[in-house]
C-alpha cells in the first residue's frame, strides 16, 4: 500500500500540470486551427476527431499549429482509392503534442483509422493518449464490425501496456 501511494504521488506530481483538450473538428478548417492556436499555449497535448482529411492533406493541420508534432490517421483513404467519391468527407483522427513534450513521445501504430495513439513515457511513467472517433450506427453489419474493430483495437492498447495510465478523447457516438 505505501508503494502504491509513493507511486501514486510521483506520477500526480508529473502529470499535476499536463493538459489535453479533445475536439471534434467537424472538419478541420480555418476556423478550427483559429480556436486552437487561440488555446494552445495552455495545452500539452490536443486529441482531435473528424478531421476529415487525406494523408496528402493532413499537414494543414501541422502548418497551422507549428508548436506541435502531428500524429494523424485518415478514414479516406479507402475511398479515394476507390476512385468513387460520394457525400462529404468523414472520419479521421490525430493526436498533436507539444513539441516541448515530443522526446518524451511516440506514436502507436493501430492499424485503425477509427483510434489514433501515442504513448508519452516520463519520469519512468507511461501515459497512452488516444484519440477516438467510434463509428455512426447506421444499422448495418458492415458498421456493427467497424465498431467491433475499433473497441477491439482500444482492447489491444489496454492489454498490450499494463501499467501505463490512458486517457481517451473523443466521440464514442454512443448513448
Amino acid at each position: 500500500m505505501f508503494l502504491l501511494a509513493i507511486w501514486y504521488y510521483l506520477f500526480a506530481s508529473v502529470m499535476a500540470n499536463f493538459k489535453v483538450i479533445s475536439l471534434n473538428c467537424h472538419g478541420f478548417n480555418i476556423g478550427t486551427a483559429q480556436y486552437l492556436c487561440s488555446i494552445c499555449s495552455k495545452t500539452d497535448v490536443i486529441l482531435l476527431q473528424e478531421t476529415w482529411l487525406s494523408d496528402v492533406n493532413c499537414s494543414k493541420i501541422s502548418d497551422e499549429l507549428s508548436g506541435f508534432v502531428l500524429c494523424h490517421n485518415s478514414a479516406m483513404e479507402d475511398s479515394m482509392a476507390s476512385g468513387i467519391w460520394r457525400g462529404r468527407p468523414f472520419g479521421g483522427t490525430a493526436i498533436l503534442v507539444n513539441k516541448r513534450l515530443n522526446k518524451y513521445c511516440h506514436k502507436i501504430c493501430t492499424d485503425n483509422a477509427a483510434v489514433c495513439a501515442v504513448e508519452c513515457q516520463m519520469k519512468g511513467y507511461s501515459l497512452i493518449l488516444g484519440s477516438v472517433y467510434m463509428p455512426c450506427d447506421d444499422g448495418s453489419q458492415e458498421h456493427a464490425d467497424d465498431y467491433e474493430a475499433a473497441v477491439g483495437v482500444l482492447q489491444c492498447l489496454l492489454d498490450r501496456h499494463i501499467g501505463s495510465n490512458f486517457v481517451f478523447g473523443g466521440d464514442f457516438n454512443a448513448n
